[in-house]
C-alpha cells in the first residue's frame, strides 16, 4: 500500500492559487494534506491526475475543488477487497448511488473519462493535453481577485456542510476501523 501512495504521490501534481507572500505551494500545503484540510484553504486547489490514482489518491484528490483527470488515468480503491473499507466515505458525495456502490464495494477501477461523465472529475483531457489544460484552467482562476475566489469556495462549502457533508465523511470512520480487525482481515 505504501509502494501504491508513493506511486500516487509521483502522478499527482497539485496547483493552488497562491496568497499573497507565498512564493510556493510546498509552504501552504503540508499541513493541509496532513491535517485532511484542503476543504478549509481559502484558495481553490486543483488537482492533476495521470497514471494511478487509487485507495489514499482518491481521497485527497476529493478533497480538492476541482479534479482534471487524463483519459486514460485510472482511479479506483483496490484495498476495499480484502483490506477494509474505504477510510473516508466519499463516493456518495461526488458519484451516482449505483457507481458509489460499485466503487466502495469492488475496488475496481474506473477510467478518467468515465470518472468525468460520472462528476467526479471536472474535465477528462487526452494525456497530451494535461498539463496545459491544467494550468490554463488554474491561470483563469488566477485572474479572479483572491478574496472573490475565497469567498465563493466558502459559500459554496457552506451549502455542502448544510447537507451534512462533515458528519457524513465521519460517519463511515468507526465501520472503517472495525473493517480493518476483521478476522479475514489478518490473513
Amino acid at each position: 500500500a505504501v509502494a501504491i501512495l508513493l506511486d500516487i504521490a509521483l502522478f499527482m501534481v497539485l496547483y493552488i492559487i497562491l496568497p499573497h507572500g507565498t512564493s510556493t505551494w510546498r509552504e501552504i500545503l503540508p499541513g493541509a494534506i496532513g491535517a485532511g484540510l484542503l476543504w478549509e484553504l481559502a484558495k481553490p486547489v486543483v488537482a492533476q491526475i495521470q497514471g494511478y490514482c487509487l485507495a489514499g489518491g482518491t481521497e485527497l484528490a476529493s478533497f480538492c475543488d476541482f479534479r482534471i483527470v487524463a483519459e486514460d488515468a485510472q482511479v479506483g480503491y483496490p484495498p476495499v477487497r480484502a483490506m477494509g473499507t474505504m477510510d473516508i466515505m466519499w463516493a456518495p458525495w461526488h458519484l451516482p448511488m449505483t457507481k458509489a456502490r460499485e466503487f466502495a464495494y469492488v475496488g475496481d477501477s474506473f477510467s478518467g473519462k468515465d470518472m468525468a461523465e460520472m462528476g467526479w472529475a471536472t474535465y477528462a483531457v487526452p494525456p497530451a493535453e494535461l498539463a496545459g489544460f491544467t494550468e490554463r484552467f488554474a491561470r483563469r482562476m488566477a485572474n479572479i481577485d483572491n478574496d472573490m475566489l475565497m469567498y465563493s469556495k466558502r459559500a459554496v462549502n457552506r451549502q455542502y456542510e448544510a447537507m451534512g457533508i462533515r458528519t457524513g465523511l465521519m460517519s463511515g470512520t468507526d465501520v472503517e476501523a472495525m473493517s480493518k480487525h476483521r478476522p479475514a482481515a489478518q490473513e
